[in-house]
């Protein structure tokens, strides 16, 4: 079996809280956050960005959800969470890509387009990008396990 150990296991661990309740609190203390998402606020976020995950969705569209602007709510969200909407959003993609790679045999470019990219080369290359590795190779290796 191939020794190799994708980099993305750490950010895989890390995505664990993606998979959380998603109406929890934010992990830091209110008062550290400066400028961070509401709970509710924040859960109404993460909430809309898993419902269309697997299409395109205007982050102006999110932020007025929310009562924010799209500069605000961008800001707010990455001093929350540490990462923008969009990154948080590709791992998210990336997770569930993961998990269709390991218990599916569906065809990597199908796995791109339910997951919301916009085809099998973008797939890889932020694939790529947060693990250190393509779908085929992440797919041989952790699939037999």
């Amino acid at each position: 079996m191939n020794e190799r150990r994708f980099s993305g296991d750490v950010i895989a661990d890390s995505l664990d809280v993606i998979d959380a309740p998603l109406l929890t609190a934010p992990t830091q203390h209110p008062i550290e956050q400066k400028g961070g998402l509401s709970p509710s606020k924040l859960s109404r976020a993460k909430k809309l960005l898993v419902e269309k995950s697997s299409r395109d969705i205007p982050l102006a569209d999110i932020a007025r959800e929310c009562g924010l602007s799209r500069q605000y709510f961008t800001k707010s969200f990455k001093a929350t969470l540490g990462v923008t909407p969009h990154r948080w959003l590709q791992r998210y993609r990336i997770k569930k890509a993961k998990n269709l790679l390991q218990s599916t045999s569906y065809a990597i470019a199908e796995i791109a387009i339910e997951c919301g990219f916009a085809d099998q080369s973008h797939f890889t290359r932020v694939f790529v990008a947060l693990t250190g590795g393509t779908p085929a190779a992440w797919r041989r290796e952790y699939r037999s396990l």
